[in-house]
């Protein structure tokens, strides 16, 4: 199931974008989080994304990481038309930091 739901997002990139993802291997595995939005900036070429989200099944064998981010200017959320603007990202999950965090109880 984790493996499968992130790449259904990508059908709204570019075929550039998905030229990037795929063009080393067609097998490429995708880990995403959506909560808690994580903050960006915009920056020169694009955004520039910060934050820690909680919980990622699967990152150790990911080559991708989406994320949501919450637009920010000055401080502040950015808003559109009443609403904070987002957007979704995808990161090199190698250009990202792993906390492991995340122990399951075992020796019932």
């Amino acid at each position: 199931m984790v493996a499968n739901t992130t790449p259904t997002l990508t059908v709204k990139l570019p075929d550039e974008g998905i030229d990037v993802l795929y063009r080393n291997d067609p097998d490429t595995f995708i880990a995403g989080s959506v909560h808690p939005p994580m903050n960006t900036i915009q920056a020169r070429g694009g955004y520039s994304i910060s934050g820690r989200n909680p919980l990622f099944s699967n990152v150790h064998e990911a080559q991708w990481v989406l994320v949501l981010a919450l637009v920010m200017k000055q401080d502040k959320m950015k808003m559109h038309n009443v609403h904070p603007e987002m957007i979704g990202a995808l990161l090199k999950a190698s250009d990202c930091e792993i906390i492991d965090t995340w122990y399951t109880a075992v020796g019932w």
